[in-house]
């Protein structure tokens, strides 16, 4: 059916022709053999007249529902056989486009397929250029084929409260032209949040809204999912961040015991959390001494991803007791951290003889004068004890040392060692009287110059073991120690140290005591088996108060090592002796500090001296 148009013509003035002047007579009048020639037919101009067609709408990418169609008359008569062209503007196409006017003088494209664009296109038919008409038509969205994010899709913000910017999703048709009125559903998929105004049509952009999201506690992603009847879902994440700082907590560092005047094993460290407990990062932490008169190294730090900030050192203050450090943060309480300082030079470890131990020589162990690390353990004896003590490393050479409570060196193997005989591992035989003592457990090295190296760290085992008595060998490279207070009952034997003298053989014992330089010795000897002869370095008894006893009082010059050598008198002898060692007098200030000595002698100068008998002392006559 064709539309009822209104006709459009031009009244044409006909102009008499030279031959008679007559109008056209029709397909076989003088005017051409089969009507019009061109766009002017005998009778004036053609014109085109719109028949069907034209402000129709449909959807993008499909055809109108009406081919739009023309009719071209002249003199307001259709005239058959005219050639029209039909050419779409924008990116619509056709089909037929060139189309030759029917006996009613329609002619008709076969065909119009809009563009990709919504909005008006237009198609025209044209004889020629002057001769034209344009159709125009309504692209509108094709059916929804997707959804996208459009907004929200790159923000971040904070656990527990509503976004700012909420997100938007628009649906589009195939070819990405927004399509209204489409139902489209909000729902949070991840993170705990909560959402309101979850369901919307699309407005007239496409767009639809959700009306508010508010994001999860847990800091993180937090996920909102949008979704369309027959589309596939999107979803959008936005990054939960944590809250401003509400608390500061302790994680390590707290409730330390350490070496005074030295660093904390475990450097103290803070957590600082927003109200749902979220790490908090970027947060300046200030540490600060509050008691015990110590320091800090890196006392402002900046938390981390963790929420964490870690003091660079907390040094403890140099006398023994409670230490306290405090941690502060803008708007938020302050946490303190204790830490006991302990002298680890008077603060030991019980030992028993017998008993085996690992330890570890490290920077927060007692710091001898000398520059060593020591570890400190305490022996108790009840009795005259002997024992040995052995310690070895493979980290160091060992050095082990008997002391006084006040500092008075006892025992030791100081540097015990010469050329390439060190082999890491040194021992020690002790006669020790009823008390508690001190033992250090220390170590050194050397370098290529034979120089000492006091500072040495590393694992190590320290094992000991009863002994008798009663003394044998001559005490060279294992020497047998002997402490103030000791009495003892030895034997000298021909298998103990022997001097020769024209054609006799006198035979001794040698022990080593060590000897405070103030303090006043008497070692005295006794035995009812053998006349006694009794020598300290040039100091030499036979018969003390008209006895066959010996004794020696002996105040030395110089603290250090000394050797006691109790002999017979008489050559080939041998027998059963009590030895006495006893010291008086008020020790000298400061022992603690003025031992080991504190320079580093080469290693091939501290070979021990005593190893060999001084020369043969000739027994003096009876009276």
């Amino acid at each position: 059916m064709f539309r009822k148009l209104t006709v459009v013509y031009l009244v044409a003035v006909v102009a008499a022709c030279s031959e008679g002047g007559r109008g056209p007579s029709g397909p076989s009048g003088p005017s051409g053999p089969s009507g019009p020639s061109g766009p002017s037919g005998p009778g004036g101009p053609l014109v085109l007249v719109k028949v069907s067609g034209d402000s129709q709408t449909a959807p993008v990418k499909s055809a109108v529902a009406v081919p739009p169609s023309v009719r071209v008359v002249l003199d307001q008569k259709p005239i058959h056989g005219v050639p029209v062209r039909f050419s779409a503007t924008g990116n619509g196409s056709v089909t037929g486009q060139d189309a030759i006017t029917d006996s009613l003088g329609i002619a008709a494209v076969g065909g119009w397929v809009l563009g990709t664009h919504t909005g008006t296109e237009t198609l025209v038919a044209s004889i020629d250029s002057a001769t034209r008409v344009v159709f125009t038509a309504n692209a509108t969205a094709g059916p929804p084929a997707k959804l996208a994010w459009i907004t929200g899709t790159s923000v971040t913000g904070t656990v527990g409260t509503a976004l700012a910017a909420v997100p938007s999703v628009r649906a589009t048709d195939a070819y990405d032209n927004p399509v209204s009125g489409v139902t489209v559903s909000f729902a949070v998929t991840s993170g705990g949040g909560s959402a309101t105004g979850t369901s919307f049509p699309t407005d007239s952009a496409g767009l639809a809204t959700v009306g508010s999201w508010t994001l999860g506690t847990v800091a993180g992603a937090n996920t909102l999912t949008a979704s369309a009847a027959g589309l596939a879902a999107v979803a959008v994440v936005v990054n939960g961040l944590a809250g401003p700082p509400a608390s500061m907590s302790k994680v390590t560092g707290d409730s330390e015991t350490g070496s005074i005047g030295t660093p904390v094993d475990t450097a103290p460290t803070v957590a600082i959390r927003d109200a749902y407990g979220n790490s908090v990062a970027g947060v300046t932490v200030t540490f600060a001494v509050a008691s015990g008169g110590g320091t800090v190294a890196g006392a402002a730090q900046e938390t981390f991803a963790a929420g964490t900030a870690r003091v660079g050192a907390w040094v403890l203050g140099p006398a023994a007791g409670i230490n306290t450090l405090s941690a502060s943060a803008a708007g938020l309480p302050l946490v303190t951290f204790t830490a006991v300082g302990v002298d680890r030079c008077t603060t030991a470890t019980p030992y028993a003889i017998g008993s085996s131990v690992t330890g570890d020589l490290s920077t927060n162990d007692c710091v001898l004068p000398s520059g060593q690390y020591a570890d400190v353990y305490s022996i108790t004896t009840s009795g005259t004890t002997g024992a040995r003590f052995k310690m070895g490393s493979t980290a160091f050479i060992s050095q082990l040392s008997l002391v006084e409570a006040n500092g008075a060196l006892l025992a030791s193997t100081p540097y015990y060692c010469g050329g390439d005989e060190c082999d890491g591992t040194d021992s020690i035989r002790i006669l020790l009287p009823t008390g508690t003592w001190t033992m250090e457990a220390s170590g050194f090295d050397y370098d290529y110059s034979d120089n000492i190296l006091s500072r040495r760290t590393g694992p190590y085992a320290l094992s000991s073991a009863a002994l008798p008595e009663d003394v044998h060998g001559c005490g060279g490279e294992d020497p047998t120690y002997i402490v103030p207070g000791v009495t003892t009952v030895q034997r000298i034997e021909t298998t103990d140290c022997a001097a020769s003298f024209r054609t006799a053989n006198y035979y001794y014992d040698r022990l080593f005591i060590y000897m405070t330089a103030g303090l006043t010795y008497t070692i005295s000897m006794s035995s009812a088996e053998f006349d006694t002869f009794l020598q300290i370095g040039d100091s030499v008894n036979d018969d003390s108060n008209g006895s066959s006893n010996s004794q020696i009082v002996f105040t030395p010059s110089s603290t250090g090592e000394y050797v006691i050598e109790p002999a017979t008198y008489q050559p080939n002898t041998t027998g059963t002796y009590t030895l006495t060692v006893a010291a008086t007098g008020p020790a000298p200030a400061g022992l603690r500090s003025a031992r080991p000595a504190g320079s580093s002698p080469k290693v091939s100068r501290l070979l021990r001296a005593a190893s060999a008998r001084p020369s043969f002392v000739p027994r003096p006559p009876k009276p």
